[in-house]
């Protein structure tokens, strides 16, 4: 299971659900771009069918049509799953049943 926030996010909410702090990844830039050398990390070791990366939030002064394209490829690529802690209905992954 693979994480990742940004240093203004809440790693202890990631604790508080049973996520080993080795696996939350953090970014110190804001993360606008999806270039932090955290995020690059967890793409080299999300592994195919099974991980699930989990987002505290979306922030509205993101580039939401580059998310839209790594979204696409963590999910078709690796085949692993995101779900977006602040909208928790919202999972994006192989079968919109989650399953």
């Amino acid at each position: 299971m693979q994480k990742i926030t940004n240093e203004n996010g809440h790693p202890k909410k990631f604790r508080d659900l049973g996520i080993e702090q080795r696996y939350i990844l953090i970014d110190k830039q804001s993360g606008k771009n999806l270039t932090g050398p955290q995020y690059q990390a967890m793409l080299l070791i999300i592994c195919e069918g099974g991980d699930l990366l989990l987002l505290d939030s979306l922030a509205e002064d993101r580039d939401f049509a580059g998310i839209i394209r790594e979204w696409k490829y963590i999910t078709r690529d690796p085949n692993a799953d995101i779900v977006v802690l602040e909208n928790e209905t919202l999972l994006i992954g192989r079968n919109p049943e989650g399953g």
